[in-house]
């Protein structure tokens, strides 16, 4: 299992975490290979958050530690949504397909036609 979101319930005080590393520390579910952040997963949520009100921040790391999904789910703390996350390659795009089920909050997959 990895992130569980869905178990946040509304009136937890987890839902108000607007730090991605914070948040990621209070996740009550974490899959083995997550269980802490690297310092370079650390390194790059601490610089995001510095510039988080920025507009067109441009974030690049090595793919496939979770940072992208802690910082949309920090911004969905902050009411600032909705939210859309777009794997830029069919590779990524597929890994996030097999991965979905680490994913425990609603998510849609657009098909072409």
């Amino acid at each position: 299992m990895g992130f569980d979101f869905g178990r946040l319930s509304t009136g937890n005080a987890i839902n108000k975490i607007t730090d991605p590393a914070a948040l990621f520390d209070a996740l009550p579910n974490k899959a083995g290979g997550y269980v802490y952040l690297r310092a370079v997963q650390k390194t790059v949520l601490d610089a995001w958050s510095a510039v988080r009100d920025r507009r067109d921040v441009v974030i690049k790391t090595n793919t496939g530690g979770g940072k992208t999904v802690l910082i949309l789910q920090c911004c969905l703390h902050e009411k600032k949504g909705p939210a859309l996350f777009w794997p830029r390659t069919r590779t990524w795009r597929r890994g996030c397909v097999r991965k979905r089920s680490d994913w425990a909050w609603p998510w849609s997959m657009i098909r072409r036609r």
